[in-house]
């Protein structure tokens, strides 16, 4: 009895060992990455061209300018309309997660502080608790370029290129960009959603679980406990210049076999049932229906070209993160 006593000691200070040994590898990699001036942050995102990466930048120049660690030096002219947040104290650094999809799950910026990191999701302010939480492909629903999605894209450029001659002008121009009311995107968006969301409901039921635990970004850990991968949110007002919320959060203990079922409405497939979904992944192409049409170049020298990204990148939406995760508001 004595012996068995000591090998379970042994077991909980070797589960003790490795949780610290990780932490401790964890903070090695990311020491060589973190990030302490101005200049060092503006630069880490020289190669993102991410529609939310303007928000990361700000949000990590407000942390920055609060933490008295660029007390010696001036936020870059364009930079100079945001507010310090100053809530912080004991901070080393950040660290850019945008190229690092190993580390801290979706979060997009780790605040390194004296004895721990945490991983944050960066998103704009909108006067609701709502996220953009993650990019799935068709593939995540089942869906492949075949002869008949093929087709029926062929069918929606067409009507793309009509209701552009007819109302924004015959010749390719400014007005052909950004048609929100475009015909021929609504088309293929409503006939994806409906295959997306009966494909899904053809799939194993741990499959669908599998994929669900992905899109919400949490992770099982020993014993079968489920934890996020980010420790949570912070909100950027784009119109105040400013850190408007921050959110740690933890997971729910909500049924996710209650939202394995879905259902689409429209260009959105939806997971759970009408009056109680968790996540609506909008069906789109992921660079508008017609490319060629670059906004860095005049119209004249453009060349629109028929999408075939139709199912690299969609939109995966939590309207209401109080439905998934406990929110502590800092």
């Amino acid at each position: 009895m004595i012996f068995m006593m000591t090998i379970e000691e042994l077991v909980m200070r070797v589960d003790i060992l490795e949780k610290q040994i990780s932490n401790l590898i964890e903070i090695k990699i990311n020491s060589s990455t973190i990030i302490t001036t101005y200049t060092e942050w503006i630069e880490s995102f020289s190669h993102n061209n991410n529609t939310g990466a303007q928000y990361e930048l700000c949000v990590g120049l407000s942390i920055l300018y609060g933490s008295n660690l660029c007390k010696h030096e001036t936020l870059p002219i364009t930079y100079q309309h945001i507010k310090p947040y100053k809530k912080f104290e004991d901070i080393k650094g950040i660290i850019n997660l945008t190229q690092q999809d190993n580390i801290g799950g979706t979060g997009d910026i780790a605040i390194v502080f004296n004895n721990t990191i945490k991983y944050y999701s960066v998103t704009q302010w909108k006067n609701k608790l709502s996220k953009c939480i993650f990019n799935p492909t068709g593939e995540n629903y089942g869906i492949t370029r075949n002869v008949e999605t093929e087709q029926k894209n062929d069918e929606a450029y067409e009507l793309a290129l009509k209701y552009r001659k007819k109302n924004k002008g015959e010749i390719a121009n400014k007005k052909w960009k950004r048609v929100h009311d475009c015909p021929g995107s609504k088309f293929m968006a409503e006939f994806l959603a409906k295959e997306g969301s009966n494909s899904w409901m053809k799939m194993t039921k741990s499959e669908r679980k599998e994929t669900l635990l992905k899109f919400i970004d949490v992770g099982k850990e020993k014993n079968d406990i489920i934890n996020t991968n980010a420790d949570g949110i912070i909100y950027w007002d784009s119109k105040k210049n400013l850190i408007t919320k921050i959110y740690n959060w933890t997971l729910k203990n909500i049924n996710l076999d209650d939202y394995l079922n879905t259902f689409n409405h429209g260009i959105y497939i939806c997971h759970g049932t009408p009056g109680d979904v968790i996540l609506k992944t909008q069906v789109k192409y992921n660079n508008g229906i017609i490319e060629g049409m670059s906004s860095k170049i005049s119209p004249e020298m453009w060349n629109p070209t028929k999408s075939k990204n139709y199912i690299s990148s969609w939109n995966c939406d939590a309207p209401d993160l109080n439905k998934i995760f406990n929110l502590e508001e800092l």
